[in-house]
């Protein structure tokens, strides 16, 4: 799948066994953004009301993806929507406090702030693992041997989105080495509903939904995080 530009829509080519689908969608019908890499490995996914598209690609191509996604992000906002103002972040993300940030993402952090004109960091959830926060005895040994962890996300806005960079899953495991990275990028005029709620699973961890238009995308908090309180500037 590949997909082309033009000046107010895009076209996406799907190969169908011998055959080629088309597909022309404005940009404006573009709910969320989200791109995936790990290692080689990379897709792009575009998120309209009634399907998704899943573009595959080599990371080598990444610096394209990226300008790719920056076209879009250039026309996918209306013109008349007014940026909201959100106050910075005031917290200090090298604090333990709820959770580390690792290396990786601190060095991703200015290059997400430079991408456009007032980017800004609105909330962080660090790594945490999760057996030295459970207070009950079994669970807290099985959490330990299997090194159970709350992985890491950074979140952002520009006053018209909101872009989250994650690990590309929300939980990590002793098995599991981390060399996903994935970013959201979610249009403040697209999102239909916000909600956090305790997991009924984990009593220390809380789990954030964004309703966007077609799709749902959740991300996870530790309890107590004062970072939340970022998301009670939007709707």
């Amino acid at each position: 799948m590949c997909s082309l530009l033009y000046k107010t829509e895009l076209e996406v080519l799907k190969r169908i066994g011998d055959t080629v689908q088309r597909t022309r969608a404005s940009y404006s019908d573009i709910a969320v953004i989200r791109n995936h890499e790990n290692l080689l490995d990379g897709s792009l996914y575009l998120y309209f009301a009634d399907q998704t598209y899943k573009i595959p690609y080599n990371t080598v191509s990444s610096k394209l993806i990226h300008k790719f996604i920056t076209l879009i992000r250039n026309k996918y906002i209306s013109f008349n929507f007014n940026a909201k103002k959100v106050p910075e972040y005031s917290g200090d993300i090298s604090d333990t406090q709820h959770g580390e940030v690792s290396y990786y993402f601190k060095n991703l952090l200015p290059q997400l702030l430079q991408e456009d004109t007032g980017m800004h960091l609105g909330a962080v959830q660090g790594e945490v693992p999760m057996g030295e926060r459970e207070t009950r005895l079994l669970r807290k040994l099985l959490y330990k041997a299997s090194d159970k962890r709350l992985l890491e996300s950074i979140h952002l806005t520009n006053g018209k989105e909101i872009v989250i960079m994650n690990r590309g899953r929300l939980w990590g495991y002793r098995w599991q080495t981390q060399y996903g990275k994935e970013i959201f990028y979610l249009p403040l005029e697209k999102i239909e509903g916000f909600e956090c709620r305790n997991l009924e699973s984990e009593d220390t961890v809380m789990s954030c939904t964004f309703t966007m238009t077609g799709s749902k995308h959740t991300f996870l908090f530790l309890v107590g995080n004062p970072d939340l309180s970022f998301y009670k500037n939007f709707p």
